[in-house]
C-alpha cells in the first residue's frame, strides 16, 4: 500500500499546475477508501496495481504516460454495481478534485481517457487517440492472463454482481465477450496486440465454452 501511496503522490504532484495547492493526502485517501468499498472484489487497488504494471511494460510506446497513469487510478473510482455511468461519475470526481491542481488540457484529457473504458457498452465507438487505445488495451490486458487467472477474474465480477440472477450475468457477460470477439481485434495497439490477442480469444472462446454447459 504504501508503495502505490508514493507512486500516485509522486504523480500527482508531478502533474500539478505550477503554485497551485495541492491536496495530495485528501486525493489519496478517497483512492484508498473507495477501491477498498466492501462490495468490490474486482475493481480494487489490485486491478488498479495491474493496470500500472501493464503500462509500466508499454511506457516507451505511449504518448502521454502521466495522463494515461492519471486514467488508470481515477477510471475505476465510482463503482456501483449495476449502474451504467460509473465511468461518468469517476470522470467527474476525477474533474472535481483535479479543479485548480492540474491544467485543463489534462484534465479534459484524462476524462476523455477514463470516458474511452466504457467498452462495455457494446455500441461504444471505439478509441481514437493513441492515449485512448492505450488505455482500453491496458484495462482489457487481464483477458491476456493464463485461464485460471481469467476465470477467477469473471467470477470475482460476478461477486460485484449480486442483484444479478445468474442467467442475468451469464447473459449480459456473454454478449460482452461476444461483441469483443466480433472486433477485427481485441487490442487496439501493435504492443497489445501482439502479445495478448491470440490468449485472449482462446480464454473467451473457453469461457463462452463454460457458460453455455
Amino acid at each position: 500500500m504504501t508503495q502505490l501511496q508514493d507512486r500516485f503522490s509522486s504523480l500527482w504532484r508531478r502533474c500539478a499546475a505550477p503554485k497551485e495547492a495541492l491536496n495530495t493526502q485528501n486525493v489519496w485517501r478517497d483512492i484508498r477508501d473507495f477501491y477498498g468499498e466492501k462490495h468490490r472484489v474486482y475493481h480494487t487497488l489490485q486491478h488498479i496495481e495491474y493496470c500500472l504494471a501493464a503500462l509500466d511494460r508499454a511506457a516507451d510506446e505511449v504518448e502521454h504516460v502521466d495522463a494515461v497513469e492519471l486514467s488508470i487510478w481515477f477510471h475505476d473510482i465510482i463503482f456501483r454495481p449495476g449502474q451504467a455511468d460509473n465511468e461518468l461519475k469517476s470522470a467527474e470526481y476525477f474533474s472535481q478534485v483535479a479543479k485548480d491542481v492540474l491544467s485543463p488540457s489534462l484534465v479534459s484529457h484524462v476524462r476523455e481517457l477514463i470516458m474511452a473504458t466504457m467498452h462495455h457498452h457494446h455500441k461504444i465507438k471505439p478509441p481514437i487517440s493513441l492515449d485512448s487505445q492505450f488505455m482500453v488495451d491496458i484495462d482489457l490486458s487481464s483477458f491476456g492472463l493464463d485461464e485460471k487467472d481469467f476465470a477467477q477474474n469473471t467470477r470475482d465480477l460476478r461477486q460485484e454482481q449480486p442483484e444479478q440472477s445468474d442467467e442475468e450475468f451469464r447473459r449480459s457477460t456473454e454478449a460482452f465477450f461476444r461483441s469483443l470477439l466480433q472486433r477485427d481485434r481485441i487490442f487496439y495497439t501493435p504492443y497489445f496486440f501482439n502479445q495478448l490477442e491470440n490468449k485472449a480469444r482462446q480464454n473467451i472462446f473457453s469461457a463462452l465454452n463454460k457458460l453455455a454447459q
